[in-house]
This record gives structure tokens, C-alpha cells and sequence, in this order.
């Protein structure tokens, strides 16, 4: 007699420790401000803001998020919060491992 099928229920990825990620965020889109408006939106959800400035230009349409290779696992994260509020790049960049923050989040225009 086979035995009886075992239904799996899919076991939902716990959410990380998101105050371990040091972030700098950057206005990339050149609106007055909205570097601090990013830096409060993304404490607020619980990230640990460390630097607030401008790209080196502002001709980012969309919300730009570049990690360290050892925290793409915050990827995902990082895309679905955003996007609450930004217009999100779906690539990702990868900064280089000696980078002062673990993430750098880059706000686009749109």
C-alpha cells in the first residue's frame, strides 16, 4: 500500500535584520530634498540611514539599488520597500567589497 501524500506548505523566507544594513542614500533625481524624504521613509520601515547626499548627477529616472556581494540577500527587500514609494531599476548594481556602506540606494526622478 503506497503511502499517503504529505501536503508541503511552503515556508515563507524570514524577513533579516534590516537595522544591520548600514545604508547611504543619494538624490539622483535632483529633487529638492528628497534625500532626506527617502532617509525618513526607509527608517521608518526600519532600515539604519548612516549618509544622506547627491549623486554625482541627476539623470536617475528610476530608484537605483547597488549592495555588497554579500548582502544581495537584501535585494528583494530593499526592491519590494522601495517601491512603495519609488519607481525601482530592477537590476542591481554590486559595490565593491571595501565600500564604506553595505547599500546604496540612489533616488531617481520618476
Amino acid at each position: 500500500m503506497p503511502a499517503p501524500a504529505v501536503e508541503s506548505t511552503p515556508v515563507p523566507t524570514p524577513e533579516p535584520n534590516l537595522s544591520t544594513l548600514t545604508l547611504e542614500v543619494l538624490n539622483g533625481g535632483g529633487k529638492k530634498g528628497e534625500g532626506k524624504v527617502a532617509q525618513e521613509f526607509l527608517q521608518g520601515l526600519g532600515y539604519k540611514v548612516e549618509k544622506v547626499g547627491n549623486a554625482k548627477s541627476f539623470d536617475y529616472n528610476a530608484t537605483r539599488i547597488s549592495l555588497k556581494k554579500d548582502k544581495m540577500a537584501y535585494a528583494d527587500f530593499l526592491k519590494r520597500d522601495l517601491s512603495a514609494k519609488y519607481s525601482v531599476d530592477e537590476e542591481v548594481g554590486e559595490l565593491d567589497e571595501d565600500s564604506k556602506f553595505d547599500a546604496v540606494i540612489t533616488i531617481g526622478a520618476e
